[in-house]
């Protein structure tokens, strides 16, 4: 079986592989993306790193970030957006990656988000359905549908009302700390 994901990830499986073994190959096919299709510009991170003094207490980062070879760097202006939307974490990550501390915030945001993955069996048409994924088990949340476009616009949908959900949520909190600091005050009075 094939599955595909956004960003170009494939899995192969066979049908006869326990639910483990595909979610194990799923993980391990989402890691060897993102390990291998990660970017960064040298400018950017040292300017990232200066702009935020990570490195003013220790000379030997920034020394050991000047070393680091960026020529082999694949720049491809086609895949700057989704790259930019994990850059920020990524950053990060790379940045404690350099004290051997290891976190993969970028690749759990990517699992997180809904994506619409294309299936085909041997033998069989090709399937859509929207899916995600939980604790390295992908969940199938809708059925099976021949084309792609109705689902992929159902995702971007979802993700507009997400952001619009997480704006309002942020101005809620943002009034209530407001209302909190104006009793405080007038308390205070």
């Amino acid at each position: 079986m094939l599955e595909r994901y956004k960003e170009g990830i494939k899995v192969e499986y066979e049908k006869e592989d326990s639910k483990e073994k595909r979610n194990q190959k799923r993980n391990e096919a989402i890691e060897e993306h993102f390990n291998n299709h990660f970017n960064l510009d040298k400018k950017l991170f040292s300017h990232y790193i200066q702009k935020h003094h990570l490195a003013d207490k220790d000379q030997a980062v920034t020394e050991k970030i000047r070393r680091i070879d960026f020529t082999k760097a694949n720049p491809r202006n086609s895949s700057f957006i989704n790259e930019l939307a994990f850059a920020g974490g990524a950053i990060t990550e790379g940045f404690l990656d350099c004290f051997n501390i290891e976190r993969n915030n970028s690749l759990e945001k990517y699992k997180a988000q809904l994506q619409v993955i294309e299936r085909k069996e041997s033998g069989k048409q090709t399937a859509y359905f929207i899916g995600t994924f939980d604790k390295d088990k992908l969940l199938r949340l809708s059925p099976y549908h021949e084309r792609m476009d109705k689902l992929a616009e159902i995702v971007k949908e979802k993700e507009q009302q997400r952001l619009i959900g997480n704006r309002q949520e942020g101005k809620q909190q943002n009034n209530v700390k407001n209302i909190e600091l104006i009793r405080k005050r007038e308390e205070e009075e």
